[in-house]
């Protein structure tokens, strides 16, 4: 399963509900449901360590193609 990795403020490619997670991967908590075009929120981190968006449902474009 390949899982994208989406900077804070990059325009989501999908609808959907994406989660911030950190540096290698680790759950934050933080979820936002956004549609196609949507601009990701822009974060940071106090440690300067870096956080990213993924998303968590599959896409329906991903899943037909499969």
């Amino acid at each position: 399963m390949v899982i994208f990795r989406l900077a804070p403020g990059e325009v989501a490619p999908w609808d959907g509900t994406y989660e911030l997670v950190g540096e290698y991967g680790e759950h934050t908590g933080r979820l936002i449901t956004l549609r196609n075009g949507e601009r990701l929120p822009l974060v940071g981190a106090a440690d300067d360590s870096e956080l990213w968006f993924i998303l968590l449902d599959e896409p329906t474009a991903v899943t037909d193609a499969a």
